[in-house]
Formats: structure tokens, C-alpha cells, sequence
């Protein structure tokens, strides 16, 4: 019985070739993959990175590929996106609640992203009580509203 286990591990082992790969077509263009963090009265972050394949190192394209961006709030420009940290890009705007939020970011031959939004006001406040007993977990979610309008959590 041992032995049979033995051979089928061995046979699904070597069935197994990770230095082949099926992937035979043509490598899509890169293109810019944009996450922006947009919240009232702070600034606008946006991480933003280079597409690529597994056999490239991500992590030297990324030093190496240093986007330009631009920040518009309610249409005008409010600002450059400037380099903080690992792929992470802030410009000066500080929108507020309802205002309309357009970030563009381009270069190093990958075309141009592009994405809007408008500042959400900040969640209701919000409590959560936790209780244990007979092996179950009881979680209570007591949000802050004042029922003025229909939301939906």
C-alpha cells in the first residue's frame, strides 16, 4: 500500500514541469495599473505601476519607470503627482466632499491611465460589540445615522 502512494506521488511530481511554459501568443503592450486614494482634506495619493509579464523583475521596472501624473479637481489642475515612496505618487490637492476628482498618469511608452471620482463624505460613525457563547460568535454593528437619507452599509 505504501508503495502505491509512493509511485503516485512520484508520477503527479513529475508531471510537473514549472521550466515550461504553455504560453506561446504575442506579450500585450504594457500598460499603467493606477490606485488612487482620494478622502476629503487630505492629499491625493495614487500608486501607480507598470504591467508586465512573470519573467520580468517588477521590482527593477518599477525603480526604473517613473510616471508623470496630474491631479484636476472640479476640472482645473490642482496639481503634479511628486515621487514619496515605492511606487507611491501625492500631489497637493486637498479636495473636499463633493468634489469631482480626475487623476492622469502617462510615460515611459505605456500610454496614458485615466480615472475620476467624486470625494465621498466620511462613514458613519460606527460600534461594534463582540460576545462568545456556546461556541458562537455574536457581533452587533451599531451605526451612527441620522436617518435623513437611504444608505446602505
Amino acid at each position: 500500500m505504501r508503495l502505491n502512494w509512493m509511485i503516485l506521488i512520484l508520477l503527479s511530481l513529475a508531471g510537473c514541469d514549472p521550466g515550461e511554459l504553455d504560453y506561446k501568443g504575442e506579450v500585450p503592450p504594457r500598460k499603467w495599473a493606477v490606485y488612487a486614494y482620494v478622502e476629503a482634506g487630505s492629499p491625493v495619493r495614487v500608486e501607480a505601476r507598470r504591467s508586465g509579464t512573470y519573467a520580468e523583475d517588477a521590482e527593477i521596472l518599477d525603480t526604473l519607470a517613473r510616471p508623470w501624473g496630474e491631479v484636476y479637481v472640479n476640472g482645473e489642475f490642482a496639481g503634479n503627482l511628486a515621487y514619496k515612496e515605492w511606487n507611491v505618487y501625492e500631489a497637493p490637492a486637498r479636495p473636499q466632499v463633493g468634489d469631482r476628482v480626475a487623476v492622469r498618469v502617462g510615460g515611459q511608452g505605456c500610454g496614458e491611465a485615466v480615472g475620476e471620482t467624486v470625494v465621498c463624505p466620511p462613514p458613519p460613525e460606527m460600534e461594534a460589540d463582540t460576545s462568545f457563547e456556546d461556541g458562537c460568535l455574536s457581533v452587533g454593528i451599531h451605526v451612527r445615522d441620522d436617518g435623513r437619507q437611504r444608505n446602505y452599509y
